[in-house]
């Protein structure tokens, strides 16, 4: 099951790094540009990548122990179309898995605000909630 996580993180994170622009997935209230309020600091755009939603960093971005400068990849979401989750929950990995410093996230939306609960750290560390507002 490990494997399969390790193996998914760094497929999306291909796509993620890929120059293809960036298409918006019309309706999905996840897109857009969010700022973090609590866990972290910063500042990222949310917008399609490939069959993910990438979070790319327009602000140098703090989330734990995961730092990204401006242009980083700081994380993906599957798309709601792939999970079974609820409307408005998105399975989300931040950071790179294997380096030491990732999380796996359970991130709820709310109108403009997402709060996001660790639900996996690879570093064993206690981090989180984090939240972002719609900037």
């Amino acid at each position: 099951m490990m494997r399969r996580g390790v193996l998914v993180a760094a497929l999306a994170s291909l796509v993620l790094a890929a120059e293809a622009p960036a298409v918006t997935v019309a309706g999905d209230p996840l897109t857009g540009t969010w700022k973090v309020t609590r866990g972290g600091s910063g500042t990222f755009v949310v917008s399609r990548r490939g069959s993910v939603l990438g979070f790319i960093a327009k602000s140098a971005v703090k989330l734990g122990c995961v730092r990204n400068l401006k242009g980083g990849v700081v994380g993906f979401a599957e798309l709601p179309s792939h999970t079974r989750l609820p409307k408005g929950v998105y399975s989300l990995s931040l950071g790179v898995s294997g380096s030491g410093c990732s999380y796996a996230v359970r991130l709820k939306l709310a109108r403009k605000t997402a709060t996001g609960r660790v639900t996996y750290s690879e570093d064993g560390g206690r981090v989180g909630p984090f939240v972002f507002t719609r900037a």
